[in-house]
């Protein structure tokens, strides 16, 4: 079974965004989806966000603020980097245990919408920007 096939089945488990449904007459199953709404995928913490554009522009991003993902497979360090971007600024990455999924719809072009969930003006650098990334 193929890494798509999988992922509907757990959306299908789960019941969000896919339904199966069985007549009385038969057994054929019938799957409906829903185009108008959003699955939450994961919510993470950017990593190397000391290291790239975030501390200079920390004044200006705000809560909502959309961000562009961009899958890395030529990263020497980690096959399935997810770089984060804010309006062209480079944020820093996904972090390498929470990366895979991400990597694998990027690199199969599904459309992902990426925002910042929480802004916290902490010493670690870990702790001060949430993402939220939905299909």
């Amino acid at each position: 079974m193929n890494r798509r096939k999988l992922f509907k089945k757990l959306l299908a488990v789960t019941g969000t965004g896919f339904g199966l449904g069985f007549t009385a007459n038969s057994v054929q199953a019938k799957t409906t989806v829903k185009t108008d709404s959003k699955i939450k995928l994961q919510s993470s913490p950017i990593a190397g966000f000391q290291f790239y554009k975030g501390q200079e522009i920390w004044h200006k991003i705000a809560n909502d603020d959309q961000l562009t993902l961009k899958a890395e497979p030529t990263n020497k360090y980690d096959k399935n980097a997810v770089e984060i971007y804010w309006q062209d600024q480079k944020l820093g990455y996904l972090p390498r245990n929470q990366n895979y999924t991400v990597s694998q719809l990027l690199k199969e072009k599904n459309q992902l919408n990426a925002s910042i969930a929480k802004l916290q003006n902490c010493s670690n650098p870990w702790e001060r920007i949430r993402v939220d990334i939905e299909i």
